[in-house]
C-alpha cells in the first residue's frame, strides 16, 4: 500500500483551540498557540477596513503600524494562553491579550516564535496512535 494522504489530517479542535508549546520537560512553562490562519483569524482579518487589508496584503502600509495590526491580531488569534511565563523576573500572570500584542512589539523574535508555532503543521495534525486504537479490536 502507498503513502494514505490521513498522514495530513488535522484535528480541528487543535487548530482552533491551540495546542500547547512548552518551554520545560515538566509542563510548567508554555504557550497556548492556534494554528494560522484558523477560522477566527481568517475572521478577525475579514473585519480589518478593506483598504487596510489590501495596503496589509501588498506591504505598502507603514512598518511600525503593520507590526501593530498583526501583533493584535496574533494576541486575539494565535496566541491564546501563557503559563509560567515572566518578564525581567516578574510573573505575567493570567493572559491577555494587549499584554500579547504589546510583548510581541517588544520582542520581534517572540513574535515570529508564535507565528512559527502556528505554521508548524505537525503540532496540529490528529494523533496516529488514536486512529490506531480506534481502528484495533478490543481485547
Amino acid at each position: 500500500m502507498g503513502f494514505d494522504l490521513l498522514e495530513f489530517k488535522t484535528d480541528v479542535v487543535k487548530e482552533l483551540e491551540g495546542v500547547w508549546v512548552y518551554f520545560d520537560e515538566e509542563e510548567n512553562q508554555g504557550l497556548l498557540i492556534a494554528r494560522e490562519g484558523n477560522d477566527n483569524f481568517t475572521k478577525a482579518f475579514r473585519k480589518l477596513p478593506r483598504g487596510l487589508q489590501n495596503r496589509a496584503r501588498a506591504q505598502t502600509i507603514d512598518k511600525k503600524k503593520d507590526r501593530e495590526i498583526w501583533y493584535n491580531l496574533l494576541s486575539k488569534t494565535i496566541l491564546l494562553d501563557w503559563k509560567g511565563i515572566s518578564h525581567e523576573g516578574k510573573p505575567l500572570g493570567k493572559y491577555d491579550p494587549k499584554a500579547g500584542a504589546s510583548y510581541m512589539m517588544l520582542y520581534k523574535d517572540f513574535a515570529k516564535f508564535v507565528w512559527e508555532s502556528a505554521c508548524e503543521e505537525s503540532l496540529y495534525h490528529e494523533e496516529q496512535e488514536e486512529e490506531d486504537e480506534k481502528n484495533s479490536p478490543a481485547s
